[in-house]
């Protein structure tokens, strides 16, 4: 009669099958099989003979979740007497005495234990080490930006980073590097099938003098998933009410000024460009005392006998001046 001894190895359990005082047959699992969302995942197990065990036949294997009745694989030599979808035995050529499990299109309800039985023409053997992880990837985080209540809170870059598995985080950048993760607020929320949403809110004081902010999804080994950047250099009229005003001044006093004062310039050339001619007739008509004795004399040398001529000093009635 055989008897059943286990021991734990690493991170692996070895079931031994011990007939009369020699060993013959050990089970070995990977304790810890990490699998991949909606791929193939691999959970091993390997029958090791002794040297002595050269006669060794297996009979049956059977698979199963810890804590589910359901038999996923039962294999009778020759033939499968039962197979859940998306388990099969992995049976790889290379390598004697496989008895590994093989899932596709592997599900979040996958995780967990499982028990592996097998039994040879020498015993069976039963093993309930092997365990499957999954992890997911998170999607590329997305930014957007939202009105805030409170006064002195210009904005809210909202960060979301769906689909992924274990638990992550957000972190938060500036242009320059700096961490402003310690001032946002975090949330998980797990989906139906067991993954997680990650959220996060990071609230932009008003004033802020950094353009550039950047969000970034860490899964559970610390490791970057990917990351999404956001400008806010323009900024919506609600979030620069501080600053925005004075903006909008300067800018219409830049506007404004020059055109009042090019506008002044050409408006008081074209008065002064109306105005010269009629100043300039006006002089014209204007001669002075020495000019009107210099004219009577040459009139009264040039002009027949019996004509003259005689000047008259206007009244300045009509004097312009400029």
């Amino acid at each position: 009669m055989a008897s059943f001894g286990a021991c734990l190895l690493s991170l692996t359990l070895i079931c031994t099958i011990i007939a009369g005082t020699s060993e013959f047959v050990q089970l070995k699992c990977n304790g810890n099989n990490n699998g991949q969302f909606v791929q193939q995942s691999l959970l091993e197990c390997i029958l090791i003979l002794s040297e002595e065990a050269t006669d060794v036949q297996i009979e049956r294997i059977i698979w199963k979740k810890n804590g589910a009745e359901t038999v996923l694989i039962d294999y009778k030599r020759g033939s499968t007497l039962k197979s859940e979808p998306r388990f099969t035995l992995a049976e790889r050529q290379n390598i004697h005495f496989d008895v590994s499990m093989l899932v596709t299109n592997t599900l979040m309800a996958d995780r967990g234990n499982y028990t592996c039985i097998v039994e040879t023409n020498r015993g069976f053997c039963k093993s309930s080490a092997p365990r499957l992880r999954l992890s997911v990837p998170y999607s590329t985080p997305n930014i957007n930006r939202s009105r805030n209540p409170n006064q002195n809170v210009a904005m809210t870059l909202s960060c979301t980073a769906p689909g992924g598995y274990p638990k992550g985080k957000i972190l938060w950048f500036d242009e320059y590097g700096t961490d402003w993760s310690p001032s946002s607020q975090q949330e998980a929320i797990e989906t139906t099938d067991g993954r997680f949403n990650l959220v996060s809110k990071l609230d932009l004081l008003s004033g802020s003098s950094f353009s550039t902010y950047t969000c970034a999804v860490h899964n559970i080994r610390g490791e970057r998933e990917g990351e999404t950047q956001y400008n806010v250099s323009d900024l919506d009229p609600r979030s620069v009410r501080h600053e925005g005003k004075t903006q909008k001044s300067d800018l219409a006093s830049k506007i404004v000024i020059p055109v009042v004062i090019i506008g002044s310039v050409i408006i008081g050339l074209l008065i002064v460009r109306l105005l010269k001619p009629h100043c300039q007739s006006s002089h014209q008509a204007l001669p002075t005392n020495n000019e009107c004795g210099y004219e009577d004399e040459l009139q009264t040398k040039t002009k027949p006998e019996g004509e003259y001529s005689s000047c008259v000093t206007p009244q300045p009635s009509n004097i312009c001046s400029v």
